[in-house]
Parts: structure tokens; C-alpha cells; sequence
């Protein structure tokens, strides 16, 4: 579970974040998804969302602009582009110093 520090450094973008263009199945710890443009996923691994019966994620265009907040595990777009941000510290990202 995370303390308070680490869920402002999550909500904050402290933990860096991924641009995503591609359609190769991406994995990790992300807790935010903005769409930076229109865009339809292949798959999407999140507890906190489900598709309704009868229907699939791949049925659905996110708008430019739209914001997803969850656990995502991992998702693979079919069209678009998106930043997901990281809910734990990437090998690359920038260290605070407290």
C-alpha cells in the first residue's frame, strides 16, 4: 500500500510517465491514462473497469482529452496516442531529494 508521500508523487507525475504511440502490448504500474489522441484500445487490464456484457473495450473511441484514473496493469491501443503515468518509481525517472 502506498503512504501519503508516494500517492501525491502519483498524482503529482512525480513517478514519470510513459508516451505511447505504438500498438505492442505495454506492462507496469500506471495509475492515470490521459488520451492525447483519439483513441481505441486492443485491451485494457484494470480491476476498477469493466465493459459491459455483449460488448468489448476495442468497441469504444476515448476522446482526446479524456483522463482514466485506476490500477492499469497493462493495455495495448489499436489506434491513438496516450500518457500513461506510473504508479511506482521507473528506473528512468526523476529522484526527489526531501
Amino acid at each position: 500500500m502506498l503512504d501519503t508521500f508516494q500517492l501525491n508523487n502519483v498524482a503529482s507525475g512525480q513517478y514519470g510517465g510513459l508516451l505511447v504511440a505504438s500498438t505492442n502490448p505495454i506492462t507496469g504500474s500506471f495509475s492515470v491514462l490521459t488520451i492525447i489522441e483519439d483513441t481505441v484500445f486492443t485491451a485494457l487490464d484494470t480491476s476498477l473497469l469493466q465493459v459491459e456484457s455483449g460488448s468489448n473495450i476495442s468497441d469504444f473511441v476515448f476522446p482526446v482529452g479524456f483522463t482514466m484514473f485506476s490500477t492499469f496493469t497493462s493495455f495495448q491501443l489499436a489506434s491513438g496516442k496516450i500518457l500513461a503515468y506510473r504508479v511506482a518509481p521507473s528506473p528512468f525517472a526523476p529522484r526527489s531529494i526531501i
